[in-house]
């Protein structure tokens, strides 16, 4: 079964960050802290990044589990088809995808500190995500909305002073791998120069 997800994401500058996540604390002081930390496979020649796909076991509190997630670009926001949860015991180096033929392997991991912000009778939840991956750290805002309760997201989103602020495209996973293709490239580039 697969489970839609509909969200707009925003990335800040750490000040930026801090008085975003200040202005919703004293807005709405009920939120949820936790460390999730996500660890991402593919093929050696990117294959399912190529297609907008992301293959990831997370981890939260003492649960692993494994998930499939396609992104889709829809306007200014996001839409995803997420695979149900899969526990599993052990993370493993390898996961087979006899659908596609191939096999993909564990390439890194994003850790991620998150606060949550439940607006559920309102439709939306908003996340404030410090993510750290490959030597970057970022700071983001999700807000995640079902359908029906766009108009209501996006009122806070106002209310936040977001309004003038264009969502960023690219998600944890896209932008890991974008930082691990040029660490790949450029030691790739520094063995052939020192090796061939």
């Amino acid at each position: 079964m697969k489970i839609k997800e509909y969200e707009y994401k925003y990335l800040f500058e750490k000040n930026d960050f801090k008085e975003l996540n200040d202005k919703i604390k004293r807005k709405w002081i009920l939120c949820k802290n936790f460390i999730q930390i996500n660890f991402y496979y593919d093929t050696d020649d990117f294959l399912l990044n190529s297609m907008n796909m992301t293959l990831r076991a997370r981890q939260k509190e003492n649960k692993l589990y494994i998930q499939y997630k396609k992104s889709l670009k829809k306007g200014l926001y996001t839409e995803s088809l997420e695979s149900e949860k899969e526990e599993m015991d052990e993370l493993p180096a390898k996961i087979p995808l006899p659908e596609y033929g191939i096999e993909a392997w564990l390439k890194g991991s994003t850790v991620t500190e998150r606060t949550v912000f439940d607006y559920g009778s309102r439709g939306f939840v908003i996340m404030l995500d410090c993510n750290y991956y490959l030597g970057i750290i970022d700071y983001e805002l999700e807000l995640e909305f079902i359908p029906g309760a766009e108009k209501q997201a996006l009122s806070e989103l106002d209310a936040l002073g977001l309004h003038k602020k264009e969502p960023y495209r690219k998600g944890k996973a896209s932008r890991f791998f974008e930082q691990y293709k040029k660490i790949y490239i450029e030691s790739r580039d520094m063995q052939k120069k020192f090796f061939y």
